[in-house]
């Protein structure tokens, strides 16, 4: 099982990690970069720890939302 995730830079959007943080597949994840891409609003359903509950450490991506960075940043591991 994937367990650590670096997709930095690599003009993923909202809709590329929208796909990537609701992926059933990548659910033991524990190191997640979506640093360097326009995110957006996808990345704030990172905030909930039932999305990739073994996370230990994010990088959410550019342009996410300010009430959505707020609840990232009450997220142990995740840096914004």
């Amino acid at each position: 099982n994937l367990t650590r995730l670096e997709l930095h830079s690599c003009l993923l959007g909202q809709r590329g990690a929208a796909a990537v943080v609701g992926s059933k597949t990548l659910a033991n994840l524990v190191h997640l970069d979506l640093g360097g891409n326009r995110t957006g609003a996808a990345a704030g359903r990172l905030a909930s720890p039932k999305v990739f509950p073994r996370l230990a450490y994010c990088r959410p991506g550019d342009g996410v939302p300010a009430a959505a960075r707020r609840r990232l940043n009450r997220r142990p591991g995740v840096r914004v």
